[in-house]
């Protein structure tokens, strides 16, 4: 509903998205559902969506869904230990929140999200760069302490990932500017 937020919203949404593939796959799990935004676009290569998410609200996104003629298969639950087991989707996304976790958090949400993943599968995470620009946003627009909302930073995260599997792909957002002053961040890891 804010015009320049909202902009910047989709196009993270869409950056992940072009990483995603455009086989048809049977599970596909949205880490951190949040408000379910992502899901109905997600619907479009997964016959089955699933989301994980710590919010307590799965019945108030299901309503969403719903208006729209979607299903999906909501948990309220943490990315550091699923219940799901090994290899079991296609395609994991993770949209904006790796920044939310801190050291070693974010190697064990990477791990668990790779755990899930079927061999030849697709993991697309996508995280906000920090610089000032990205810090200007938070704090005058969202107004939040960048730091209190995003203790990790991209080059955190990045490192995080490295540690943990190789990347496939890395994408930014402004593709014509250098990572470190770019918007947004995408890497694509295939298993």
């Amino acid at each position: 509903y804010r015009p320049f937020q909202g902009f910047f919203m989709q196009k993270r949404l869409e950056l992940v998205y072009s990483q995603l593939g455009n086989k048809k796959v049977d599970r596909i799990l949205d880490v951190g559902y949040g408000g379910g935004t992502f899901i109905p676009m997600l619907k479009k290569i997964g016959k089955k969506v699933y989301g994980i998410d710590t919010m307590p609200y799965p019945d108030k996104v299901h309503k969403i869904l719903k208006k729209e003629n979607i299903k999906a298969e909501l948990k309220v639950g943490s990315i550091f230990k699923t219940s799901y087991k090994d290899n079991f989707f296609e395609r994991v996304v993770c949209v904006s929140v790796l920044e939310h976790f801190k050291g070693k958090e974010l190697n064990k949400a990477v791990d668990e999200m790779y755990r899930v993943l079927k061999p030849g599968g697709f993991l697309v995470m996508g995280f906000p760069v920090k610089n000032t620009m990205t810090d200007f946003i938070i704090d005058h627009f969202l107004s939040f302490n960048p730091d209190d909302i995003h203790p990790s930073g991209h080059k955190q995260i990045i490192k995080a990932i490295k540690e943990e599997i190789k990347i496939d792909k890395m994408i930014h957002y402004f593709p014509f500017l250098p990572l470190d002053l770019s918007l947004y961040c995408v890497i694509r890891v295939k298993k």
